[in-house]
């Protein structure tokens, strides 16, 4: 992960190829390609998104907005062939954890929101309802960047 900003460290495609790679090979699935990647614009898209305001426009101004949206493009985007909603959450994660952040959450409940985002449209679910759940879980104590 590379500093971006003198405030937040911010992830490259790269590091988030790597995480997907790391977990297929753990917990299961397909990699294909040499990057598994379905919708490569779609990452490098959110990737820039979240470090550069539009005309002065912060469109994710919250820790909380930038981890959603990075969940939310993953996994509902199926910016991967394979692993989506286990990659979508671990680079959420990742970030916050970089950036002194946690989580205070059960892994059940990652899982959960995960599955909810992915079924969006049976469950009802968008990415606000994401931001707000990363609200209510966010929690400063993550590792020192």
């Amino acid at each position: 992960m590379a500093r971006i900003s003198s405030e937040l460290i911010f992830p490259h495609v790269k590091d988030i190829v790597q995480l997907n790679r790391l977990l297929i090979k753990k917990y299961g699935g397909d990699f294909e390609g040499i990057d598994n990647l379905l919708f490569p614009g779609s990452l490098e898209w959110v990737l820039d998104a979240i470090q550069h305001p539009f005309f002065g426009y912060d469109p994710y101004p919250t820790i909380a907005h930038k981890a959603a949206i990075i969940a939310w493009v993953i996994n509902a985007g199926h910016v991967f062939h394979d692993g989506n909603k286990r990659t979508s959450m671990f680079a959420a994660v990742l970030f916050l954890d970089v950036n002194g952040y946690r989580l205070n959450t059960t892994s059940e409940e990652v899982k959960n929101i995960a599955l909810a985002v992915a079924q969006e449209h049976e469950r009802g679910i968008n990415y606000d309802h994401l931001v707000a759940w990363f609200e209510a879980h966010i929690q400063v104590g993550g590792s020192p960047s």
